[in-house]
């Protein structure tokens, strides 16, 4: 999928028509993905599109509000001095200002769009811990199933803490190991048996089951989306 440049607002001209052009045909790619239940990288980005817009809108109404002005005369019937704007946007800015206010709802419909898709594979997503859990949950292992594709696909999980003034974060890095085929004899706990014997570092890691109802792209949605519920089930 072509990128929508962070600059596209400025970049080349900011003639109005074109502009639209150029946001039309990105969302009609990312409209593309969105059908085919692909939400990454497309839902990140336009998030991210529809924050700057916003942003910049923002301060677009600041800068109106807060630009110098003289006084011009008196509304007798108001009781209102008028005054005028010693300083008036020029082409450019008028320009961008039309860019913004037709950007903006676009984006937001369409981060509304990634959502529900978000939130529709979020509800079929279940989390499971395998066996007992250890003290330490914050390394070990995923394993994802998806009752349509018959695999079982593991992933090395770790817990880091990002500190902020005031708060704290937690992000969660996961590395591919190895994909098991569904049947009797590779179940959850056997699973987790093998990744003991394999990986004598970890011997007492945590391993939960995510399993999903639906085939879901995996690494375009499916993934993104597990990660999320699952970082939710170690919080709670």
């Amino acid at each position: 999928m072509k990128n929508l440049s962070k600059d596209w607002i400025t970049e080349q001209t900011t003639d109005v028509e074109y502009k639209k052009y150029v946001l039309l045909a990105y969302l009609s790619e990312v409209k593309k993905h969105f059908d085919m239940t692909l939400l990454y990288p497309a839902f990140s980005e336009v998030m991210l599109h529809y924050k700057n817009v916003e942003s910049l809108l923002i301060k677009q109404q600041w800068y109106d509000k807060h630009l110098p002005s003289a006084l011009k005369g008196i509304d007798v019937n108001k009781m209102q001095l008028i005054y005028e704007k010693m300083l008036s946007n020029d082409k450019t800015m008028e320009e961008i200002a039309g860019i913004l206010l037709y950007a903006a709802p676009r984006f937001k419909s369409f981060v509304e769009a990634g959502r529900e898709i978000f939130q529709l594979v979020e509800q079929m997503v279940s989390i499971e811990s395998v066996g007992l859990l250890p003290l330490n949950k914050d390394y070990g292992y995923l394993i994802i199933y998806t009752e349509s594709n018959k695999e079982k696909k593991v992933f090395e999980y770790h817990l880091s803490a990002i500190e902020d003034p005031g708060e704290n974060h937690r992000i969660m890095s996961v590395n591919y190991c190895r994909t098991f085929a569904h049947s009797f004899t590779d179940t959850f706990p056997s699973i987790k048996c093998e990744l003991i014997r394999q990986n004598k570092s970890m011997p007492n890691p945590a391993v939960y089951s995510a399993i999903c109802k639906h085939d879901f792209p995996f690494y375009e949605t499916l993934l993104p989306v597990v990660r999320r519920v699952f970082l939710k089930t170690l919080a709670s």
